[in-house]
């Protein structure tokens, strides 16, 4: 929790960077409601382990009036706007050609591509087109990397 008086490191990266992205959607997107979602890492965050110099945030989903942007749009917002944004792993393929003879779990494992010499900390994947499950709702899966999650404090 930040003093009183002091500023908050999500704002002050926000202020860096951020706004200008939020100022450049509301641009592309008049009169939407606009939500970014990003992970802050940094000094002081999960142990800094990226070890970072300064605080970053990746940008990994956006969305509109509610509704996240497809894949396609959202890497061509990524290539014109050029904003930090999680790593991407694969994009255009089926989850089969994806895994090809691997598990979830090995493709979770890996090293890191925010930092080389670190170890990824898992695999998010989702459809390139918004798909829910009357049951589940939003289809998107999470995977933690075990080798990550073993050798690290969290």
């Amino acid at each position: 929790v930040p003093m009183e008086g002091s500023t908050h490191d999500w704002w002050k990266v926000a202020q860096r960077w951020v706004f200008d992205l939020l100022d450049h959607l509301f641009l592309r997107f008049p009169k939407q409601i606009i939500t970014v979602r990003g992970e802050l890492v940094g000094p002081g965050v999960q142990g800094n382990y990226y070890d970072l110099k300064d605080h970053e945030v990746y940008i990994f989903e956006i969305e509109i009036n509610a509704i996240p942007i497809n894949v396609d749009p959202y890497l061509q917002l990524v290539n014109d706007l050029q904003f930090k944004h999680a790593p991407i792993l694969s994009s255009h393929k089926t989850l089969r050609e994806f895994l090809g003879d691997k598990t979830l779990t090995h493709v979770s494992n890996g090293q890191s591509l925010v930092k080389p010499g670190k170890l990824r900390e898992g695999i998010v994947i989702r459809p390139m087109e918004n798909m829910t499950d009357p049951e589940f709702g939003r289809v998107i899966l999470k995977k933690r990397s075990p080798e990550y999650l073993a050798k690290s404090d969290f």
